[in-house]
């Protein structure tokens, strides 16, 4: 009866390139590339976690006072109402060139005022922005609340004022014509929009009125 001679292992060769030790495992990781990893997570928690908490945290506090008024365009200024919140916007006094837009907020209304172009006068660019209106998210639904507004402002400027809600918002729009004090130029006019959810508008449509007819022109710098 013949015995089978033992086989020598099989030569198994040198470790794939990837392998690590056991004794440079942690949980089946490399130990080496824990510090990158843990360097990695740290800052996306804090890009995703911690700053948007602080920035949240953190309150905006910068509202308007007796004797504040917004320097608008080249030649315009607005006369804002107390207690609301300046975002955006440049104060008379605060820098020798006016700010080209501004916004307030008060009571979960926002407030936007802009200098735009007026070349077929305020009836025609009030038409077009309630209709860039109705076309967005906001005024999807929207309708007319009344006809057009026409009046004088304390500057004696001319303003068409619009209101409209939708199922989800109230707004109220004025294009307030401010054409070029000598004359010569193209027309530009001071327009106001203000907005906010459900019916928010209502208990601030006093402030938003008294802005509109307080719009005025000249002393901005």
């Amino acid at each position: 009866m013949s015995h089978a001679l033992p086989t020598k292992p099989a030569d198994r060769g040198d470790p794939p390139e990837d392998w690590v030790p056991v004794e440079r495992r942690w949980l089946g990781l490399d130990r080496r590339s824990l510090p990158a990893g843990i360097t990695v997570a740290v800052i996306a928690i804090l890009f995703t976690a911690v700053l948007p908490f602080l920035n949240d945290s953190i309150s905006w506090n910068n509202p308007i006072v007796a004797g504040d008024r917004i320097a608008l365009g080249p030649q315009a200024v607005v006369t804002p109402p107390l207690g609301w919140q300046l975002v955006n916007g440049v104060r008379v006094g605060e820098q020798t060139t006016a700010g080209a837009a501004a916004v307030l907020t008060d009571a979960g209304v926002t407030m936007n005022l802009a200098v735009e172009a007026l070349p077929d006068g305020v009836d025609m660019l009030l038409t077009t922005i309630t209709g860039d209106i109705s076309r967005s998210a906001q005024g999807t639904g929207l309708r007319a609340d009344s006809t057009a507004v026409h009046l004088t402002t304390a500057g004696g400027l001319t303003a068409a004022v619009q209101r409209w809600s939708s199922p989800s918002t109230s707004g109220v729009v004025a294009v307030i014509a401010d054409p070029p004090a000598d004359g010569s130029g193209s027309p530009t006019a001071v327009v106001i929009q203000a907005s906010g959810p459900g019916s928010a508008l209502d208990t601030v449509i006093a402030d938003v009125d008294r802005t509109i007819r307080g719009v005025t022109r000249g002393g901005n710098r």
